[in-house]
């Protein structure tokens, strides 16, 4: 399960570097066309070229605008977690480590560990009753591919022909 879910996360971050660095070529394409059409706009200005000036003020005014968005645009692009992986790896080991000291520790012990993991526990009355947690990210991802592994085997919901 767990070497599952490290390929997953694996496959998950290469994909998403491959669209980050799409993205951010399509933005800084943007960037330099817009920059050419200001540097454009100058031109014909300083060349005298017969244009308006209230055109001029509304273009200039326009496409600074757009280099501004752009620029925000490439700010955030960066915001992601270039870590990711790594730290989702050293979760799914935090994980797999914890469970044997989890039933060697004391009750105050143990619930400091699930304090970690979980909040918000609630107790739920089905054929007896049990006690459901709301995870905390990141062990919420782990929980989530646990449950997707119960039903990954059964017949899908859309079946399509074979071949």
């Amino acid at each position: 399960m767990f070497e599952w879910l490290e390929d997953a996360l694996k496959e998950s971050d290469k994909s998403s570097h491959r669209l980050s660095e799409k993205r951010l070529n399509s933005v800084q394409n943007d960037l330099a066309r817009v920059n050419q059409r200001l540097s454009r706009l100058y031109d014909a200005k300083f060349d005298g070229d017969s244009i308006d000036q209230e055109i001029f003020k509304i273009k200039e005014k326009e496409y600074k605008g757009s280099i501004a968005e752009i620029k925000a645009q490439i700010r955030t692009l960066g915001d992601g977690n270039p870590n990711f992986y790594q730290d989702a790896c050293r979760t799914l080991e935090l994980s797999k480590r914890l469970f044997p000291p989890f039933l060697e520790s004391s009750y105050e012990e143990k619930a400091s560990i699930l304090k970690l993991l979980a909040s918000n526990y609630s107790l739920v009355k089905a054929s007896d009753v049990s006690i459901l947690p709301t995870y905390r990210k990141p062990f919420d991802i782990i929980v989530e591919g646990l449950s997707r592994l119960i039903w990954l085997p059964g017949r899908d919901s859309n079946p399509r022909p074979i071949g």
